[in-house]
């Protein structure tokens, strides 16, 4: 079914995010997110008066969009331990097969795949213009200081910088989806995700309290 006109600029922000995701950030272009709207490029610049403008604002959107989606998925999840990395985890990669209809449904309005591509989308844009980090290293920066914060903070930072590599090999040709590798890392970093023993949450601490000794 064709998705009704983008009228709103949440809606052609959302529809620039699939156009980036699909073609690239540079490869983003005025009459591309117009297209892919629904709407005159007359449209577009009525809301963003430049394609700089529209990219930069695209990416503040994603940004909030992802992190309003953290908040809600650990406000219900009923398991504190490890639940940012857990809800990291489950925005970026697709669910696994007998949860694939929790995917459909989640708490905020980009589905993983299109997260996962977008995030693809910015970091080969972030190669080749560095500057443009800026515009979401305010959310990076409060989302290490949250997670940081948590019980369990280091262990759970190792799990988003494994994720963050598997990004980079998809990145530079190393891993694809679907392959055997890919999918035993991503199981992996579910694993690594999902709420720990005492036994281990014992383990954790006394890792942290020796870092911190360290420090």
């Amino acid at each position: 079914m064709a998705r009704p006109p983008a009228t709103t600029p949440n809606a052609i922000l959302e529809a620039a995010i699939r156009v980036a995701g699909r073609d690239g950030l540079f490869a983003t272009t005025l009459d591309k997110v117009a297209a892919e709207a629904g709407i005159t490029k007359g449209g577009v610049l009525y809301h963003f008066a430049s394609k700089d403008e529209l990219l930069t604002r695209m990416m503040e959107h994603f940004a909030a969009e992802v992190e309003q989606g953290l908040i809600t998925r650990i406000a219900n999840d009923p398991v504190a331990d490890r639940r940012w990395v857990r809800a990291m985890i489950d925005m970026v990669f697709a669910s696994e097969p007998d949860k694939a209809s929790d995917a459909n449904g989640a708490p905020h309005g980009l589905p993983p795949e299109l997260t996962h591509k977008f995030i693809l989308a910015m970091l080969a844009a972030f190669a080749a213009n560095p500057a443009l980090l800026n515009v979401i290293k305010p959310f990076m920066e409060r989302m290490r200081n949250r997670v940081q914060a948590e019980p369990g903070g280091v262990e759970q930072i190792v799990t988003w910088l494994a994720a963050d590599g598997l990004f980079l090999w998809e990145l530079f040709g190393m891993a694809r989806q679907g392959e055997p590798m890919w999918n035993a890392v991503v199981a992996e970093l579910r694993r690594r995700s999902r709420p720990r023993t005492a036994e281990e949450i014992a383990e954790g601490n006394d890792l942290e309290r020796v870092l911190n000794l360290s420090s």
